[in-house]
């Protein structure tokens, strides 16, 4: 499980299962470019790159992505 609190920039994230509707496939990798805390939900985010280039933001606790050291 990924804990987004512990994202730091320039981080690799590695997408676990497909995920049709974000166009990733298991295996992928995401770059993280920004991270934060939102007040207004009281959650932390981070903003990734996937390889092509979008920009994708990934929030709360996910078991379908993974932190690549």
């Amino acid at each position: 499980m990924l804990n987004i609190a512990r994202l730091k920039v320039g981080d690799i994230v590695r997408i676990l299962i497909d995920k049709n509707g974000f166009a990733l496939k298991a295996g992928d990798t995401l770059r993280v470019v920004q991270v934060g805390f939102s007040g207004w939900d009281g959650q932390h985010y981070a903003d990734c790159k996937t390889d092509k280039g979008y920009t994708l933001e990934i929030m709360k606790k996910y078991k379908d992505f993974e932190l690549v050291l």
